[in-house]
């Protein structure tokens, strides 16, 4: 590249100036990658001038030689003409190699794109052509020697190491790039000649020959190139001259929020002509204290170069962004690569492609994991990211984004959790990522005529659900809170997920790039986010603690008088411009001098306050909030007009010959919702010569939200119309005040406020016509309530007296047609109308189109009429809702301070001198700390909205007023939201549990969670943290320091500890065993470790594992989880492990999954202790003349804590003492480290480990299967698929036109008609005969007709046939519209936990393994609920792997399979006691170790020609990689011998919040990767007895969000596939209506489903071999809920060739009615004796059939007896036996002291 300046800008601005860089070798990196302008190749050609070979690039000369080089090729040295070759980007036939020093190797090509060979880099040599103009065109500079001690230029260091390694020095020498420091300077004089630096890569067109027939044409390489600038220098320590070539490089400047670039970085944009964009970051709640006032000409504050920014030295506001600082280039090649754009060196590789992104900041995150000395604010940061991350697949498009996102968590890691939320909310990236930015409002919609679109819910849900609050109400200890019956109460539901939705609207990215940060125009941006006004929802929102957004803040109507001077007022810096930022004046008014301004005088206190003068001169703060109360009459004698208006919204100030400008900003405050019979009509603009005034809302006279209207006296009755002509009378242009200041105003001129028939145009009006502001007007205004006839909940209808000409015109924000409706808290059970009839019988209501409107009436009264009616403190929060001004911001005059009227933690005061103790009316307010030790000042007053005939309501506050929306109240909402979250009961706990399992302990005790979450509500443990709530130093002190975390006794507890995530264990074998990188960078490959995790890299908002995930096994049955276990995968279980094993033996290589990269172009070694090749190894090494007992003593300390258990040990011993004492010591090391990195002491913390040392038993079957080959393929298309856009009602539908039906419900995301393929559902009992598959999907069509598919329509999960009119969120028993619980909850089929932690496809394995079927359960690439089944059927679980097969340990330290085969008694079966982390890493391991053998030998059969696939194609891509592996395990079936399995496969990428543009592409992709998978099925002729499922998350919403895509719903639309089914039908019930008459759709078409899933695996296992209602309610548990004969698909029913059965209750399943049947009942199996009367022969148990592979359970121990808290612990001496002097208890036992509910067990 050659100058990114848009981003950054070059240290020197001439080859003459200080900080110039200066290189000896002729071609650069930046050669062989693409122009910066034109994204194009650069040429090479070499020419014979004056005798000599001259080297052109772009057609300029850079060297010359006397040879023409040689072009080194794969098959050896070619000779070339070297006429024009475009230069590649790399060199040798490796991408991970540069070509930036002398002799390097530069790669070359014919063609662009194309890789021909390589030459030498040459040095700068301009012998022979220095003197021709032609060709150096440029003065050559006279440089200062170099390589001398004095007067030199510096030499850029690249590290002894990098230039000196046996690999690193071929592509980077030392002594060739140099720069001019402080001590060396040229003459300036001699780049007079010489091209504008700034801008000479853009101005200066290549000299190459573009003729198409004679040159290279211009759309092959760019149209400008930078031209070479030449110096001259004394080589000192060779006596000779020689020559340089100007090397520019970018810098960037400290631009930091305590030190901002005091020009804005405006000086740089000016001379590089607006290449180098403006620095100057967007002001935020981040640095706006910092910001400061730059009078520089050159001072810029917009992203777009308009030429000079600041041309009359205005007052511009400079802000700077956190972390922003300089590089510094001099540094060399190493450490230059803070910025990605400029070419600089980073690892070695090119960072402008995607995946050097990830490179770069991977490599930063290791050096701090690896180095940094605080490592607990690394580790706390890491568990920050985890709770809230952002992962793939962004994390290849950026580097400094990330960067800036994860130091959030390094910021704030023992600072306060609020500061994250608030953060993480505003960040760009995470507005990407979770699809809110330009969040729209539904009103937008409404208005701008896009339909009745909501807003986006994803990030309004995920917030809750994973960053704040949690699914479930928690108690202090983390259980969760029941309700009357003993039920789980959940934090929100589907109506506060769309509330909290509206809170999240109008976030907006900025627009444009921005200097000195990586940027781009349309972002995502560095800078935080703003809010865009007119996306922003205004109306009023409810908490999710049956409260309101805006309980507890005062409400504006009580703002302190003239607050604007009042104690606390903030004031925020415009500089020199007028309008205000969080205010909404019209943009022309900006610079208009005619406008009317409120201006201070010099004498004025505030003057005083926003001068803050030092030294005499005015600094002006950015921000600037009074410390006092400035409305004394002391004050008021000094001052000016500032004390005669009510309120201000921007001031300026005389500064000599101009005016800097304040905007006030007024503290957060609410407005009630609706008003009292005191309200007026407000106007918005001018009143017509008609008489009709404009745009009208309801408005509180005591708010100073408009202005006045002044007439004459007696204009209400007088008949001269001019009388009732309104003028104004403002003090500056737009002032708003309040109604009773409004005639104040107009008494003052002789007049009255007045309703006008006309307005008066003067200087106050000026503009009126903009509508930008409100005018008071003596007409009153009701405020009504609109009912939802659907839901309930409420809207504000506003109904003002007609004006003159009778006209209304209210605001369509609160008109009749209102569709924003609220939830409101009733105070008592209201009788709601839900049809237009029961609306009509209420006197006071009328129906309109969805709602019932009625009149409404406002009382305010006194909650607490006496101090003695109050109990405490918590009395006091419970019962007071509204919030006031604290009493030092009025005047002493103005408050009465009545004491504490002997309640303990109550202060008492009231406005009114008339309360007392025993006597509060409703001007007191109470002071107290709330729970949390927050002092709020809380009004003693209720306002309730009465509605006539319905019930009354607590009235509801909100912060943007229907009158002026205001970006100000829209911050302050938001932050009242983020506050609301961090303030919830539930957040300590769920945080705590989520840190403490980030630290050690997957299952802390209640009283583990309650005492870190206490710490965390106090801010303090012993004396850790600040004493405020939300302290993290706090919390991860108690999680560190606390006695369950301490406690060595736990050890003895098996259900203690946790699995080690695999990132963590990478980075503490990397620091224990000593790495050593030979560069100075550390190389470590940390990004694509295929381990289960990377930094940056979670793969979806659940981060890389659940934290409520639960292995198979003794943890699932014990109620215990294991998140890390999620990722213990076959594969990235055995490439952790081969990671482990190659890294000990080839030190940091790429090759065999070690963690770094192969550095040289010999391969990969294959020597244990080869680590020629790697760019680190590890050094760690025993101290000379210990044994090895000593030895083993140390690895077991650094790497298990010293907990390596006595057999392995004795394993590991065995297996290297005689190569320590009588061979290679080091290999011996090697090999012990080896092994323990493979133990479940290693893998697991907490907890002892013991085994047999012998392999766990873990085999296949051994005799072919009995029957014939049956499988289920899951193919779950993950997030959440759009399927009401997969089949679609489009024509002959008897009753309705149900396809306009679905366009008017899908809005933008109706399919067109001619999109959709038609397919015939006659006589299949749908509402229309033709239906359409999207297009996108064929496949389905062309199946459909051949009758190998079916459509199941509205299909969900169900616990119960439910309607919208039952009470649906409570009768569920799923936790509906969350990712992980409503797709774990499709998997398992068991809502109600009858076989808790197994899924339906493992239950039915189950059975079949029980009735003698040889079965297996599958999953790709993963693990999967679908196919665990009971532990004691033991049924096979496996994970297929995708992609080609990698032998493990493929060069091994001992002799063939032997380390594996230790590796297998190191994880053998273990005690009762151990620990079931260990336990559960040990079975997986092993597990995984078969997988691969069995992949091993299918591997070996493919090879061998017996397995192979031909005919399938390549399938590098998911899902088609996924399905083509399940075809190759299936085709492998005979050799695993098997006969009925599932498989699982996935696709993802189906949540779509934020459009749909890729949904086309993944129905492709489906559609390919399936055809391919079925036309291999029918080759293996195994069509017939295959049935694929479609299945997903769950449906989504039929009506779209704002964002242009879908939200979480419930019902969808799925198909089954089959060779054997009997397809050609649609079989479900798709909803009789797609709108609010349907009695499914909830809420913006969430459908409740009206088939469930159980419905189609019924069929499915009956025709998998299920047989009986016994085993099929065992399979399906839930089955019981519904009529089987109506709602359950029977195999009949779905499959060819399955005889007819009659619905009958048959337990047995031998097909008689159990009241018929005679025979016995047993259980069947296939191949059972039938006796002489056709009953199955008695028996209590199948014939045996061996597993493949066995599973072993740790078991679970009974819980009886005696329990003891975790606190306990001390008092416990684990050495086989227990007393207790407290209890009286004495014995031997098993103690458990680590997990919910401690015990310990007596046998």
């Amino acid at each position: 590249m050659e100058y990114p300046f848009a981003h950054g800008a070059p240290g020197p601005k001439t080859a003459c100036d200080r900080l110039s860089h200066w290189r000896m070798f002729a071609l650069s990196d930046r050669d062989g990658w693409r122009s910066s302008q034109s994204k194009r190749t650069k040429y090479l050609h070499i020419e014979l001038k004056n005798g000599r070979y001259v080297w052109y690039v772009e057609g300029m000369a850079r060297t010359a030689t006397d040879y023409l080089p040689d072009l080194v090729t794969e098959k050896g040295i070619v000779k070339e003409k070297f006429e024009l070759y475009p230069i590649l980007y790399a060199i040798s036939f490796k991408e991970n190699e540069r070509f930036s020093c002398v002799g390097c190797p530069v790669l070359v090509g014919k063609k662009p794109g194309r890789i021909d060979g390589y030459v030498y880099n040459p040095k700068v040599d301009l012998t022979g052509i220095v003197n021709d103009p032609a060709l150096v065109p440029y003065t050559v500079i006279d440089l200062p020697p170099i390589l001398g001690n004095d007067n030199a230029m510096v030499t850029i260091d690249n590290g002894e190491e990098y230039v000196t390694h046996k690999y690193f020095s071929m592509f980077t020498k030392p002594n060739d790039e140099f720069w001019l420091n402080d001590a060396t300077s040229v003459n300036p004089n001699q780049c007079l000649s010489h091209p504008n630096v700034f801008t000479a890569a853009y101005d200066t067109p290549t000299k190459l020959n573009t003729d198409p027939n004679e040159g290279v044409s211009s759309g092959n390489h760019p149209e400008t190139a930078f031209p070479p600038m030449f110096g001259k220098t004394l080589n000192k320590a060779t006596g000779k001259y020689e020559y340089l070539l100007f090397d520019p490089h970018l810098v960037l400047f400290d631009n930091t929020v305590e030190n901002p670039l005091p020009d804005g970085g405006g000086r740089l944009q000016a001379e590089t002509e607006g290449y180098t964009k403006c620095a100057n970051a967007p002001r935020t709640f981040i640095n706006e204290d910092h910001c400061t006032l730059s009078f520089s000409e050159y001072a810029c504050e917009s992203r777009q170069y308009n030429g000079l920014q600041n041309p009359d030295k205005e007052g511009v506001v400079v802000c700077g962004s956190v972390g922003e600082v300089a590089n510094d280039f001099t540094l060399g090649t190493y450490a230059g690569f803070d910025m990605p754009m400029d070419g600089s060196k980073m690892n070695n590789k090119n960072i402008y492609l995607d995946w050097e992104f990830v490179e770069y900041k991977n490599t930063i995150w290791a050096n701090h994991a690896l180095y940094d000395e605080g490592q607990l604010r690394q580790r706390m940061a890491w568990a920050l990211y985890q709770i809230i991350p952002i992962g793939l697949p962004n994390t290849r498009s950026s580097g400094e984004l990330w960067l800036q996102y994860y130091d959030v968590f390094v910021r704030h890691a023992f600072g306060n959790y609020m500061n994250i939320l608030k953060e993480i909310s505003y960040t760009d990236i995470m507005s990407g990522w979770l699809t809110y930015y330009d969040n729209m409002s539904l009103q937008y919609n409404l208005d701008q005529n896009k339909g009745e679109v909501y807003p986006d819910e994803n990030y309004a849900r995920e917030i809750m659900q994973l960053f704040s609050v949690g699914l479930w109400q928690l108690n202090m200890d983390g259980s969760k809170k029941l309700d009357d019956d003993g039920n789980p109460l959940h934090a929100y539901d589907s109506t506060d997920i769309m509330n909290m939705a509206r809170a999240w609207t109008g976030l907006s990215r900025a627009r444009g790039a921005r200097g000195n940060a990586q940027s781009s125009y349309w972002g995502p941006h560095v800078d935080i986010m703003n809010i865009r006004r007119e996306y922003r929802d205004i109306y009023p929102k409810a908490d999710i603690l049956g409260g309101y957004i805006g309980d507890r803040y005062p409400l504006c109507a009580d703002l302190p008088f003239q607050d604007h001077l009042s104690k606390g007022a903030t004031y925020r810096l415009l500089g020199g411009k007028n309008n205000p930022e969080l205010q909404k004046d019209f943009f022309r008014w900006e610079g208009n001098d005619n406008l009317l301004r409120l201006e201070l005088q010099t004498s004025s206190p505030l003057y005083e306050k926003l001068c803050a003068a030092k030294n005499g001169v005015c600094t002006f703060p950015g921000k600037v909030v009074l410390d006092e109360n400035l409305l004394y009459e002391s004050h008021k004698e000094k001052g000016g007009e500032e004390y005669n208006v009510d309120t201000i919204r921007s001031i300026r100030i005389p500064f000599g010959s101009k005016f800097i400008h304040y905007e006030y900003v007024r503290p957060a405050c609410v407005e009630q919702a609706f008003l009292g019979s005191q309200a007026k009509r407000v106007i918005r603009g001018n009143v017509g010569s008609n008489f009709i005034m404009q745009e009208s809302v309801c408005a509180d006279p005591k708010r100073d939200i408009a202005t006045e209207l002044c007439c004459n006296p007696g204009w209400e009755a007088s008949t001269t119309e001019t009388d009732q002509w309104a003028s104004r009378s403002c003090i500056y242009h737009a002032e708003r005040m309040s109604y009773e200041t409004a005639m104040d105003r107009c008494a003052t001129i002789g007049q009255t406020q007045c309703t006008p028939r006309r307005l008066i145009p003067s200087a106050c009006s000026f503009d009126i016509n903009r509508n930008v502001w409100f005018s008071w007007t003596a007409l009153g205004c009701k405020t009504q309530a609109k009912i939802s006839f659907d839901t309930g909940m409420i809207g504000r209808v506003d109904y003002p007296e007609p004006d003159y000409a009778g006209y209304r015109n209210v605001a369509k924000i609160v008109s009749v047609d209102t569709k924003n409706f609220f939830k409101v808290v009733w105070l008592n059970e209201p009788s709601l109308p839900t049809t237009p009839l029961a609306c009509g019988a209420i006197e006071t209501c009328y129906s309109v189109g969805d709602g019932c409107i009625c009149d409404t009436s406002v009382t305010e009264r006194p909650v607490f009429g006496s101090a003695d009616h109050i109990l405490s403190v918590r009395h006091v929060l419970s019962a007071l809702h509204i919030g006031t001004f604290p009493p030092d911001h009025y005047l002493t005059d103005e408050i009465n301070s009545i004491g504490s009227c002997g309640v303990e933690g109550v202060e008492f005061f009231s406005q009114s001198f008339d309360d007392s103790c025993s006597n509060l009316g409703t001007d007191a307010f109470l002071g107290v700390i709330d729970t949390h030790g927050v002092q709020r000042y809380l009004k003693n007053m209720l306002s309730t909205v009465e509605v006539p005939g319905v019930g009354a309501f607590r009235n509801i506050p909100h912060f943007i007023s229907f009158v002026d929306q205001d970006l100000r109240d829209m911050y302050y909402e938001t932050d009242a939201v983020i506050d609301h979250l961090f303030h919830h009961p539930s957040h300590a706990p769920f945080l705590a549990i989520r840190i403490i399992q980030r630290f050690g302990i997957s299952n802390p005790s209640p009283g583990y969670i309650e005492r870190v979450a206490t710490s965390y509500v106090n801010g303090k443990y012993n004396g850790i943290g600040s004493g405020s709530y939300g302290d993290l130093g706090a919390m991860v002190a108690a999680v560190l320091l606390d006695k369950e975390a301490r406690a060595t006794t736990l050890d003895a507890d098996p259900s203690h500890g946790q699995l080690r995530e695999p990132l963590i264990k990478v980075t503490s074998v990397l620091r224990s065993m000593e790495v050593h990188y030979d560069s100075p960078i550390g190389w470590t490959k940390f990004w694509n470790l295929k381990i289960g995790q990377d930094p940056y890299g979670a793969p979806s908002v659940f981060s890389f594992f659940l934290p409520e995930y639960a292995p198979a096994g003794a943890l699932e049955k014990a109620n215990l989880v294991a998140p890390e276990s999620q990722v213990l995968t076959g594969k990235q279980v055995t490439t952790l492990v081969n990671g482990f094993f190659s890294t000990i033996k080839f030190g940091l290589v790429s090759c065999h999954d070690a963690f770094g990269d192969t550095v040289n172009t010999g391969g990969c070694p294959t020597v244990d202790g080869d680590t020629d090749s790697a760019a680190g190894e590890l050094t760690y090494s025993v101290p000379s003349g210990a044994t090895v007992d000593e030895a083993l003593d140390d690895l077991s300390l650094l790497l298990t804590a010293g907990r390596l258990g006595f057999t392995n040990r004795g394993i590991i011993k065995g297996a290297i003492e005689n190569e320590y004492y009588n061979g290679d010591r080091e290999k011996a090391i090697r090999i012990a480290q080896q092994l323990v990195l493979s133990t479940p002491e290693f893998h697991s913390w907490g907890g002892l480990h013991n085994n047999d040392g012998v392999p766990r038993n873990i085999k296949g079957y051994t005799q072919p299967a009995k029957s014939s080959y049956k499988a289920v393929v899951y193919f779950f298309m993950g997030g959440g698929v759009d399927s009401f856009n997969l089949i679609v009602p489009k024509g002959d539908c008897p009753t309705k036109d149900m396809y306009s039906e679905y366009k008017n419900a899908r809005l933008g995301h109706a399919i067109a008609k001619d999109d959709l393929l038609d397919i015939d559902a006659t006589g299949s009992g749908q509402l229309c005969n033709t239906w359409g598959i999207n297009k996108n999907f064929p496949l389905l069509q062309e199946l459909y007709n051949q009758e190998e598919a079916s459509f199941i329509l509205n299909m969900g999960i169900l616990s119960q046939p439910l309607t919208k009119h039952d009470n649906w969120g409570r009768k569920s028993k799923i936790q509906l519209f969350a990712h992980n619980h409503m797709s774990r909850e499709q998997m398992a089929l068991d809502p109600h936990d009858v076989n808790s932690g197994t899924g339906v496809a493992g239950r039915m394995l189950d059975i079949l393994k029980r009735n003698g079927h040889q079965t297996s359960g599958n999953t790709v690439d993963g693990s999967s609920l679908l196919n665990i089944g009971d532990s004691y059927y033991s049924n096979p679980v496996s994970t297929i792997s995708t992609g080609d097969f990698k032998m493990l340990d493929e060069y091994s330290s001992l002799e063939p399979n032997r380390m594996l085969d230790l590796v297998k008694q190191l994880n053998g079966p273990g005690d009762q006691s151990n620990s079931m982390f260990g336990e559960t890493w040990s079975d997986r391991l092993s597990t995984s170790l078969f997988e691969y053998k069995t992949a091993f030998n299918i591997d070996a059969a493919i090879k061998s020609g017996d397995f192979s696939m031909s005919g399938y194609g390549t399938a590098a891509k998911k899902p088609a990689s996924e399905l083509k592996a399940v075809a190759q395990y299936m085709k492998a079936r005979s050799l695993r011998k098997v006969d009925r399995e599932v498989f699982v496969v996935r696709q993802e990428g189906y949540d779509m919040h934020g459009g749909q543009s890729n949904l086309p592409g993944l129905f492709q992709e489906a559609n390919r990767a399936l055809s391919d998978f079925i036309n291999e099925l029918k080759r293996q002729g195994i069509w017939e007895d295959t049935v694929i499922l479609m299945a997903s998350d769950f449906g989504r919403s039929v009506a779209p969000n704002s964002n242009g895509g879908t939200d979480h719903a419930w019902g969808g639309n799925y198909f089954i596939l089959g060779g054997g089914i009997k397809g050609g039908k649609l079989m479900g019930e798709y909803p009789m209506h797609l709108s609010e008459k349907s009695d499914y759709w909830v809420r913006r078409g969430r459908m409740i489903p009206t088939t469930p899933f159980d419905s189609v695996w019924n069929g499915i296992a009956g025709w998998m071999g299920v047989k009986g209602d016994k085993d099929l309610d065992f399979v399906l548990p839930n089955r019981v809920n519904f009529d089987k004969c109506s709602t359950m698909f029977s195999a009949y029913d779905m499959f060819k060739n399955v005889p007819y059965s009659p619905c009958i209750d048959d337990s047995d399943g031998d097909g008689v009615p159990d009241n018929q049947d005679e025979c016995d009942d047993t259980t069947y199996w296939i191949d059972a004796y039938i006796d002489s009367v056709g009953c199955q022969a008695p028996t209590t148990s199948p014939p045996t059939v061996e597993p493949q592979p066995t599973q072993y359970p740790t078991p679970q121990p009974t819980r009886n007896l005696l329990q003891f808290e975790a606190e306990d612990a001390e008092n416990i001496v684990f050495d086989g036996s227990f007393s207790d002097s407290s209890t009286g208890y004495t014995g031997s036992g098993y103690i458990n002291m680590g997990g919910r509910g401690s015990y310990v067990e007596w046998p």
